[in-house]
């Protein structure tokens, strides 16, 4: 709330870049955040760009973007600067799984309404994990209400009718407004259909 309403001029560089540190390790660590749209807006963060932990900076916005390969990437090259933050160093099983889970969001929330039904091989090869992982990671995902949906073990599908609202960036503001689009189109379309096979009246 502090961040929300001080302006960031008046705030002195070196408590930004203090400030800025300690808002990502709680956003990375926390069990509960799973929404990292208000961290990345967050202009303090920027305080971090040029600095020893800007390290910080990138992997916030991995885990914003549910970007395992680029995750897994900036921790082997932080490894010393990762393990030395007790938050961190202690949760990387849990904050992988983390990404795991927002990477599975981010999935779902790129699919219009109508193509939701994903299946275990999709989310494997975009999340990144093996596939005998799939079924435990959407449960997961299931228990913690970040999706709704159901699980077709069978088929190794999953039907998802809801995804945990996020805070859009540009990019996310710009994949629903082409997804309005398709369903404008298909709109029109159905309207045409229907008026050329109705009966006059």
């Amino acid at each position: 709330m502090y961040l929300a309403y001080a302006p960031i001029e008046n705030i002195p560089t070196s408590l930004q870049v203090s400030l800025a540190t300690e808002l990502c390790i709680s956003a990375i660590s926390s069990e509960e955040v799973f929404n990292f749209g208000e961290v990345v807006s967050a202009s303090v963060l920027k305080s971090l760009v040029g600095t020893p932990s800007q390290w910080l900076y990138n992997l916030v916005f991995a885990l914003n973007e549910g970007n395992m390969p680029k995750f897994n990437e900036i921790v082997s090259t932080n490894q010393k600067e990762f393990t030395a933050e007790p938050k961190l160093g202690a949760n990387h099983a849990a904050i992988k799984q983390k990404v795991i889970l927002l990477s599975i969001m981010n999935l779902v929330f790129g699919r219009s309404s109508h193509d939701r039904n994903i299946s275990f091989q999709d989310i494997s090869s975009t999340v990144g994990i093996p596939l005998k992982e799939v079924e435990w990671a959407l449960m997961k995902a299931l228990s913690l209400k970040l999706i709704k949906g159901t699980i077709d073990e069978v088929g190794q599908t999953v039907q998802v009718t809801w995804v945990q609202p996020r805070v859009l960036n540009r990019e996310h503001i710009s994949m629903l407004s082409q997804q309005l689009g398709v369903w404008a189109e298909k709109v029109k379309t159905t309207l045409t259909t229907v008026e050329d096979h109705a009966t006059e009246l």
